[in-house]
């Protein structure tokens, strides 16, 4: 959670020497929770937040570990539909592609590293 009431939040996960992790909590708006597994090539991620939240996500780069390049794919959990990352805000740096304006739900995140 980013904000006071919880109605922003930020799904950044940094692995570092970790191949998976999971992680949760309840508060008023409802539950929020993350576990993703991270291989040589790909890196899944599934986590939950309340539908009435906005958030940021965060896909690891992994160029600090000799990843040249990531692709990923965004779906729905509920629907199993890809999300439209067309109209929300990206931006990469050097640990991450971050997307925000991300609507509170499920969803699973898909990455290939090359």
């Amino acid at each position: 959670m980013t904000s006071f009431n919880g109605n922003t939040w930020q799904v950044m996960p940094q692995p570092g020497n970790l191949t998976a992790a999971s992680a949760g909590f309840i508060t008023h708006l409802g539950p929020y929770s993350s576990e993703w597994n991270l291989t040589d090539t790909t890196f899944s991620l599934r986590f939950n937040t309340p539908s009435d939240t906005l958030g940021i996500l965060g896909i690891p780069t992994m160029v600090d570990q000799g990843r040249s390049g990531v692709q990923f794919t965004v779906y729905n959990a509920s629907s199993g539909e890809k999300v439209d990352m067309a109209n929300l805000p990206q931006e990469e740096d050097r640990y991450f592609t971050v997307v925000r304006a991300l609507n509170g739900g499920s969803y699973n995140v898909e990455a290939t590293y090359s």
